[in-house]
């Protein structure tokens, strides 16, 4: 999706999790914005530093390159298994230039620039 392409060289500020919604802050100089993941079955975050800069984002769905889908599903069910996965969700993935490496599997969201 568009919307993730974007953030390449952003900085996420902080995590925020209520619920099953999964708010990240992030940064690029003086622009900022706020993704909220509504319906989060599952995350994975790793190496979260005083430093996260985005390298890349990816959308991925059963539906929207497969491959990239599975193999981010095969990561989660390492570390986070559950009888109850759903082949209806998206998965994204944060992969970092610096610091964290996140996974979130999740129904919908938004984003919004602050």
């Amino acid at each position: 999706m568009e919307e993730f392409s974007s953030f390449h060289d952003w900085y996420i500020d902080r995590v925020e999790i209520v619920d099953s919604e999964l708010m990240l802050y992030l940064h690029f100089y003086k622009e900022r914005a706020e993704i909220c993941f509504f319906g989060v079955v599952r995350c994975f975050i790793n190496n979260f530093l005083m430093q996260n800069i985005i390298y890349e984002a990816k959308l991925t769905s059963i539906k929207r390159e497969s491959e990239l889908f599975l193999f981010a599903r095969k990561r989660l069910e390492q570390v986070y298994p559950t009888p109850k996965a759903d082949d209806g969700t998206n998965i994204v993935m944060f992969t970092p230039s610096v610091g964290a490496d996140i996974l979130i599997e999740f129904n919908g969201f938004k984003v919004t620039r602050i």
